[in-house]
């Protein structure tokens, strides 16, 4: 199943920008299916006396439990006869994405510089605090690891940001293999 993921700190427009590419090649009679990572990561551990929802110690983040329902959620769309899938959400700055099994994934990771990131994170009213964790996670990932097609969201909008998704993936999804003819009888 191929994967293009769109992925960034929060506030890049992962989310909306992938929406939009969904809807597009949905409109567009494209088979395809659309996931936000981070709902395949929502999941309750036992409270903590500081945390009622900690996670846990060897998956901070839950970037393991994420990629691991990925797979599953994946092999399903392809059962329900999806051509590939759409995926908006973080991933881990240090490690990537880890092979998910039955997906070929893309990496696409948005950015914005600094100011841009402040602007948007303190546009949905959040905390002083939240936009430096946002500052740092997006330090994180420009220093990282993550290999992956760049695309800057400084100064574009959604469809703008849509656009030069598109354009650089013109051929996603691939087309579906052509159906192999029967084979005739011999001849007697």
């Amino acid at each position: 199943m191929p994967v293009l993921w769109l992925c960034g700190p929060p506030g890049v427009g992962k989310t909306s920008a992938a929406w939009e590419l969904f809807t597009r090649l949905g409109g567009d009679g494209a088979r395809v299916g659309y996931v936000d990572i981070d709902q395949l990561g929502m999941c309750y551990a036992a409270p903590t006396a500081d945390d009622g929802a900690p996670e846990p110690p060897a998956d901070p983040g839950r970037h393991r439990l994420k990629e691991a329902n990925l797979g599953a959620v994946a092999a399903n769309f392809r059962a329900a006869g999806a051509r590939g899938l759409i995926v908006s959400g973080v991933v881990d700055a240090e490690r990537g994405v880890a092979a998910i099994p039955g997906a070929d994934v893309t990496l696409v990771r948005l950015r914005a510089n600094a100011d841009g990131l402040r602007r948007r994170v303190a546009e949905r009213g959040r905390s002083h605090d939240a936009i430096d964790a946002v500052l740092a996670e997006a330090d994180a990932l420009d220093r990282g690891g993550v290999d992956a097609t760049v695309i800057d969201t400084t100064v574009l909008g959604i469809a703008e940001v849509a656009d030069a998704v598109g354009a650089r993936f013109a051929s996603w999804p691939p087309p579906a293999p052509a159906a192999t003819p029967p084979m005739a009888p011999p001849a007697t």
